[in-house]
């Protein structure tokens, strides 16, 4: 039970453990009270159904029980009960589903469903669900989030984001296949008292589970969205929605950035959602989750070719528009004329051909192609977001789209500097580098537009014996230590993952991750949202106008995107110095977008000199 044992428990526990073994010793019966949809549209007519069975009778019980259930649904605000019932139910071994349809058509609100359930043994069970009667009246109240040059801005007063990312407490990922609005309209009315502003979500998995034909989505999972989108205005949370993770889905394509095919039914996969909330002032969009380059079966490892022909056909034009003539390219990557006679020989590298170490000339190879093919792969990330920007845009124009990536500045994979144009903030995941978090901040923070740490936390660390080498105290002293780094460096605010812990995760990294325990208590590292979300809401008004640093650091692409990467080291050097040990405070720019600095006048620091 892990708890102490006092006078209380001698004197009651033993009630308390006989009643729980009594509980336990009658086995399961699985019952869900579900809405048929999350939300309903004004004038429809709403139905319940519950579902009941016993899995006790497959382990050998001989005989079932019967269910009293009594159902209420309630109108949010109202006096009067609008459908209430008392139905009998005898449990089976089989799944068994008892459908009723309401008798009131549904107007804008928010509807709560409750059960209370009676078996004949003596067990007494509450069941609470809710669905919405869609309202554009609330979506559309306020004004849509703003990204000015360094901060965000809402109904005309700063907004600095104290975020979080929700996936809810009940069916964690899955809650867009097993909506419960209920338990959602709980959770954020405790996140927003937390002093929570903003919360990101999304779908980070199960796309042909919500779109198994391409061009024709579930309605049933478009309404559980719904749900969501009303939730979260209802507590007066922004919220980023996002679509795809890591590489986005395929369909019946080839390559998920390059295939037509793909990318027209990730655009009306998209357009599907977003047509929902044209008038949602709360609303914006996050397109990929911590993206890769292009192989799906090979994310977080650098670039990783999909070797189909849309993306060497790509590969060869880019080489061609870049150099103009093949003997250029011959040059350039070191072959000769027999080696590569010609673009249409230009093929897509393999990260084992390539020889990433100094003692690798064991197997002579030709490595400079590398850094052409990692500069393809940033094109063609932008050049995919920019796709999928112009069907939103086409949509609903006003609306803040950014892409949600992770620390992949040293891993050769798409960074800030390079997406900034496509998007209207740039984001970064502080997980990894707690000995580097300034340096996160510095080479995120593009000169124009503003740089969220969109998730962190603290990663699960083990001891030898397999307990947990931090405390919670520890861990919320570090990520308070986050949110401060997030801030000092520029950024627009810190968003945690997560909420609620993931117990359904077989992961013993991410299972341990959130703020709530998985009974739902609150962790110490909650009280980082409570004190930053206080504090911001009292200073909010200081977040204009910030005084931009007057050196500034170049960020050596050519280097960190070669087979011979030292820009890591030197830069994480260059940042140590000046920010410790010199306490001067630096931007970061990135050599392949020079003209950003010269827009915005610093005095740059040479990285080599600090290695």
């Amino acid at each position: 039970m892990n708890q102490r044992f006092d006078d209380t428990f001698w004197k009651h526990g033993t009630d308390i453990l006989n009643k729980l073994a009594w509980y336990t010793s009658e086995g399961v019966t699985e019952i869900w009270v579900k809405p048929g949809y999350a939300s309903y549209y004004p004038g429809e007519v709403p139905t319940i159904s519950v579902q009941l069975q016993s899995l006790a009778l497959h382990q050998g019980k001989q005989q079932g029980k019967q269910w009293t259930l009594q159902l209420q649904v309630l109108k949010d605000g109202a006096d009067k009960i609008n459908f209430q019932e008392v139905v009998t139910i005898d449990e089976s071994r089989e799944w068994s589903n008892l459908r009723r349809t309401m008798p009131f058509q549904v107007e804008e609100g928010f509807y709560t469903i409750h059960v209370k359930a009676l078996s004949t043994s003596g067990e007494i069970v509450h069941f609470n669900q809710g669905f919405w009667g869609f309202s554009e009246t609330l979506l559309q109240e306020g004004s849509p989030l703003i990204a000015n040059r360094d901060y965000f801005e809402k109904d005309g007063k700063p907004f600095p984001i104290v975020g979080m990312t929700y996936m809810t407490s009940d069916v964690a990922r899955k809650f867009l296949f097993m909506p419960n609005a209920l338990v959602w309209d709980q959770d954020m009315a405790q996140m927003k008292q937390a002093g929570i502003n903003h919360i990101r979500s999304g779908i980070w998995t199960a796309w042909r589970q919500i779109m198994y034909v391409d061009g024709h989505p579930y309605e049933e999972v478009l309404r559980a969205i719904d749900a969501f989108v009303l939730t979260a205005k209802r507590h007066d949370l922004d919220l980023c929605f996002t679509f795809f993770a890591f590489t986005p889905e395929l369909w019946e394509g080839k390559n998920p950035y390059l295939d037509p095919r793909s990318l027209e039914a990730q655009k009306r996969f998209i357009a599907a959602i977003i047509s929902r909330y044209t008038k949602a002032t709360h609303l914006h969009w996050d397109l990929i989750n911590e993206p890769s380059m292009f192989d799906p079966k090979r994310i977080f490892s650098g670039p990783r070719s999909a070797r189909d022909s849309f993306e060497i056909k790509a590969f060869q034009d880019w080489t061609k528009e870049k150099y103009g003539t093949i003997r250029q390219v011959q040059e350039a990557w070191n072959y000769s004329s027999v080696e590569l006679p010609s673009f249409e020989a230009i093929t897509t590298p393999e990260h084992e051909d390539i020889n990433f170490d100094v003692q690798d000339m064991r197997n002579p190879s030709k490595s400079l192609v590398w850094l052409d093919y990692t500069l393809f792969t940033m094109d063609m990330h932008n050049q995919w977001a920019e796709e999928l920007s112009s069907t939103i845009h086409s949509i609903n124009s006003d609306r803040l789209i950014t892409v949600g990536q992770d620390e992949a500045l040293r891993s050769q994979r798409p960074t800030p500097f390079f997406y900034e144009s496509v998007v209207d903030y740039t984001t970064n995941h502080t997980w990894w580098q707690l000995d580097h978090l300034v340096w996160d901040g510095v080479f995120t923070k593009t000169a124009s537009k503003p740089n969220l740490v969109q998730e962190t936390g603290i990663m699960y660390l083990e001891q030898p014996d397999g307990l947990a080498k931090r405390t919670e105290e520890e861990l919320r002293n570090i990520l308070e230590r986050k949110y401060a780094y997030a801030f000092s460096t520029g950024g627009a605010g810190a968003v945690q993952w997560l909420w609620n812990t993931n117990f359904y995760m077989d992961n013993v990294n991410e299972s341990n991750i959130g703020a709530l325990r998985a009974d739902g208590t609150e962790k110490p590292e909650a009280d980082v949202s409570y004190d930053f979300g206080s504090f911001m809401n009292e200073t909010k008004e200081l977040f204009v106008n910030r005084k931009l640093e007057e050196v500034a650091v170049i960020y050596p692409y050519s280097n960190d995107f070669s087979s011979r990467k030292l820009a890591f080291d030197a830069t994480t050097n260059a940042v140590r110095t000046l920010s410790y040990e010199l306490n001067t405070h630096a931007r970061g720019f990135s050599e392949y977008h020079l003209e950003a600095m010269l827009e915005n006048q610093a005095e740059a620091c040479d990285c080599a000199k600090c290695a």
